[in-house]
């Protein structure tokens, strides 16, 4: 291995002053697995029995106002009970700033008017249930943001330098691109070189 040159130099994290981002990269990568994880089991379990046609408004794992809509209206039943003026006030702050917005929210309200979600009581444990990995999915939005936040803060202040480059590859790289030299095409006489004219 030593022979091809098929080795990996080792660098200190503390020494080289990347341990805070190489922490935080990792930390990332765990809270979004674990967010992908619960954003999909929202979809494919609660969804789909407690109110399926409100997948359409989801969008994807970031969509905070969905969640928090989710947590205070996890069931059509709950948006009905408080009529459509009811629910539009409820929702307003937390759908947060879309284009038509109010278009939006009466659209959920009408989505969940014809629902064919099942008939559970939002006082029960299941709805309980629902709510708590709600509440985790949120959770994990937010350390996500918060560590996306800090990791700009510190590159923004902290400009690493640039890897040194192996002389070696500038050899490599002269080698694999030869000089193009002039010559001649085969069976025919090469052109007369112009004389430049004195006077």
């Amino acid at each position: 291995m030593l022979r091809i040159g098929a080795t990996q130099r080792y660098v200190d994290p503390l020494a080289a002053g990347i341990n805070d981002l190489q922490e935080m990269s990792k930390t990332h990568e765990a809270i979004s697995k674990a967010k992908t994880q619960t954003w999909h089991r929202i979809l494919t379990h609660y969804l789909p029995l407690y109110f399926p046609e409100s997948e359409r408004f989801g969008g994807n794992s970031r969509s905070d106002w969905f969640l928090a809509l989710l947590e205070r209206f996890p069931t059509p039943a709950g948006m009905m009970a408080l009529g459509q003026e009811g629910f539009t006030h409820e929702a307003w702050s937390r759908v947060g700033r879309k284009v038509s917005k109010a278009r939006l929210i009466n659209d959920i309200y009408e989505t969940a008017c014809a629902s064919v979600a099942l008939p559970i009581d939002e006082d029960s444990v299941a709805i309980a249930m629902f709510r708590m990995v709600i509440a985790q999915a949120r959770s994990l939005v937010r350390q996500s943001d918060e560590i996306e936040r800090t990791a700009h803060a510190l590159l923004s202040d902290n400009r690493l330098p640039a890897p040194a480059h192996d002389p070696r590859d500038r050899a490599d790289q002269r080698s694999d691109h030869p000089r193009r030299c002039w010559r001649p095409s085969p069976g025919r006489p090469p052109s007369p070189v112009p004389q430049v004219l004195r006077t």
